[in-house]
């Protein structure tokens, strides 16, 4: 497999899987590792990630369980093409299909009511807020500059069959406006998961799952915290990754 100059090949630390990654614009992070964790995927599903960056979530979900059947689809020229090299490069063809498309626009790429599980790590910051950074391909990714949270979540409820799920990894100060946005698009929140980067410390990040025409009431999980006061992972993270425990990890 080609990797370009520009570019790297990361281990994703499970499975064997390794994922190409460019070596300044767009790259990763434990967000995409927690979502592919969190979401509810059941054999035989057939799955959307949308905006599947470097294709992360989708290779992790394809690891999870062989027989489902994903699509991910990335606006982004210079990822969709890394991504379909990672798809390659674990040899994952029969299970994932990347599409280069606009999640704005999915009624003239994809039909209706066609999926049971959507999956999205969506722009974490709305136009103005936040630092942009200087990489265009990295600014689109975390800033909403062609996508906003309220576009995604109707894209998602467009795609879903009734029951179907949307699982979101998001800033935990958007909570609120996620569920508002979600009931506004027939979604609704049904599962929930805070994680936490110490023990002691509030929450920077939240695991949603909402059910289109789903029921009203939300299960709250206990917490994940994502390291212990030594600064080490905990046990709960290095089993996601499928690591054992250690003294000294």
């Amino acid at each position: 497999m080609m990797i370009r100059n520009d570019e790297t090949l990361d281990d994703l630390l499970v499975g064997g899987l390794q994922v190409i990654q460019s070596r300044h614009g767009y790259r990763f992070s434990l967000d995409a590792v927690l979502l592919a964790d969190f979401a509810a995927l059941k054999g035989g599903e057939r799955v959307c990630d949308l905006g599947t960056g470097s294709g992360v979530i989708s290779i992790l979900l394809a690891w999870r369980k062989k027989t489902c059947q994903i699509t991910a689809l990335e606006i982004q020229e210079s990822l969709c093409n890394r991504a379909m090299r990672s798809v390659r490069l674990n040899q994952m063809e029969d299970r994932i299909q990347v599409l280069r498309g606009d999640i704005r626009k999915l009624d003239e790429i994809l039909p209706p009511a066609g999926f049971d599980l959507a999956v999205a790590n969506p722009p974490f910051w709305p136009a103005g807020q936040g630092r942009l950074p200087v990489h265009e391909e990295a600014a689109v990714a975390r800033h909403e500059l062609e996508l906003t949270l309220s576009q995604l979540l109707a894209g998602a409820a467009y795609i879903l069959k009734p029951k179907g799920r949307l699982a979101l990894v998001h800033r935990a100060a958007r909570l609120d406006e996620i569920v508002q946005l979600a009931g506004e698009h027939g979604l609704g929140v049904q599962r929930l998961r805070t994680v936490h980067p110490y023990r002691q410390r509030s929450a920077n990040l939240v695991l949603v799952e909402a059910v289109k025409e789903g029921r009203t009431g939300i299960e709250i999980l206990p917490p994940l915290v994502i390291y212990n006061d030594d600064g080490q992972y905990t046990s709960e993270l290095l089993e996601i990754y499928g690591v054992q425990a250690k003294a000294g990890y």
